[in-house]
């Protein structure tokens, strides 16, 4: 006789787990061989780079280096001079040099440009006239003031006429005085037609022709000095005690510098030069001395489409540390100026330094402790402290793990 409904349903449900209980331990026993197969059981962790949590890093070690360095500041070249060439006379241009034009060269007392000087001439040869004219005056009035005062010492003439003699000599001394006057400002607007280069220049810039009218004041041409250049830029004060350190140490010789290209720049030259002189005070809004450097040949002709002025430069200094000097991997340097040194139990120990210039993959610096022969750790690690411990490695191994 069939059994009841009820006792099959509860028959059926127990026969599925067990099917699906079978069918995850065979999926297991498969997947362990699979991974026994191809090799990809986990491996011990002896090989990692962490025993017993101690993190292995890299470390190099430190070594001295000279204590002079290079300063740099940005800046521009300048020309030592730059001249607006101005009309000081009013008339037209009679003689225009040719190379009055932009990127023109011009040598020292070599004639920019003449004004006409017809006028100029003849109001130097009215006033030439003026002056022999009041200097015969002059010779006339003083006979006659000799003779009146003789004839008034013996009582032949009256004392009136005596003393009028000498009033007309005066007169005419003055007389004379005053055409020597008009004969000075007549030559000095004779010389003011000629305008001659004060200096070795380069022409900048100009607006003139033949026969143009010039007028007293108005601009004609833009000169630079073209003998030499200079930089100004400003140093820190630790950049200027460097800097005053490597002067003192030159002695009476004059301190190197030189004037770099950089990213700003339109030109390609390098230029070299001296310190001329610091500034007697500090710039107020940046704290920092302006230095003066001068480049002899600047502008000269061999550079021209290569030196330009107004372009921007980098100012390179020597500067001299005042404390012991050493290079110092760039990865060990942090942010905050320091780096950590192995201790002979392979901890962790900060030490400040200053760093002065960077030589790609080391950094020169300054500390005040002797770093001659220590550890420094390159590798960064995630959390950095001090006493930490640490597993150093040589490099070719920290590098393969």
């Amino acid at each position: 006789m069939p059994a009841p409904a009820e006792n099959n349903d509860e028959i059926k449900p127990s026969r599925v787990w067990i099917l699906v209980g079978g069918g995850i331990f065979a999926l297991g026993i498969a997947v362990f061989m699979m991974a026994s197969a191809t090799g990809s059981a986990p491996q011990p962790a002896s090989n990692s780079l962490l025993v017993n949590d101690v993190p292995a890093v890299e470390t190099e070690v430190i070594q001295p280096a000279d204590s002079t360095y290079l300063v740099h500041a940005p800046g521009r070249l300048q020309p030592l001079q730059t001249l607006q060439v101005v009309g000081e006379v009013p008339g037209k241009i009679a003689y225009l040099n040719p190379s009055l034009v932009v990127g023109g060269r011009l040598a020292e007392g070599e004639v920019l440009l003449r004004i006409d000087q017809g006028d100029y001439r003849a109001d130097l040869s009215r006033a030439e006239a003026q002056l022999a004219t009041s200097q015969a005056a002059l010779e006339r009035a003083r006979a006659d003031r000799n003779r009146q005062v003789e004839l008034a010492e013996i009582g032949a003439v009256p004392a009136a006429v005596s003393e009028a003699a000498v009033a007309t000599f005066a007169n005419a001394e003055a007389a004379v005085e005053q055409a020597r006057a008009q004969v000075t400002l007549a030559q000095r607007s004779l010389n003011k037609t000629t305008i001659r280069a004060p200096f070795d220049a380069i022409v900048t810039s100009e607006s003139l022709s033949t026969d143009t009218f010039v007028s007293p004041g108005a601009p004609l041409a833009e000169l630079i000095d073209a003998s030499a250049g200079e930089i100004r830029a400003g140093l820190s004060p630790k950049d200027v005690a460097a800097v005053r350190r490597a002067l003192s140490a030159v002695g009476q010789g004059q301190l190197t510098v030189r004037a770099v290209p950089n990213e700003a720049s339109l030109g390609v030259q390098t230029l070299d030069g001296y310190l001329d002189s610091f500034a007697p005070a500090i710039d107020p809004s940046s704290r920092t001395v302006a230095v003066r450097a001068v480049f002899p040949g600047a502008f000269s002709a061999e550079r021209n489409g290569e030196v330009f002025a107004g372009d921007f430069m980098t100012l390179e200094l020597s500067g001299l540390a005042d404390r012991m000097t050493f290079e110092v991997p760039t990865a060990a340097l942090r942010r905050n100026s320091a780096i950590w040194l192995i201790t002979d139990t392979d901890r962790l120990q900060e030490t400040p330094v200053t760093p002065l210039e960077s030589h790609g993959e080391t950094m020169l610096v300054t500390s005040p402790a002797d770093l001659t022969g220590r550890q420094v750790l390159v590798t960064p690690l995630a959390d950095e402290a001090e006493g930490m411990q640490v597993r150093p490695l040589p490099a070719s191994t920290a590098q393969a793990d």
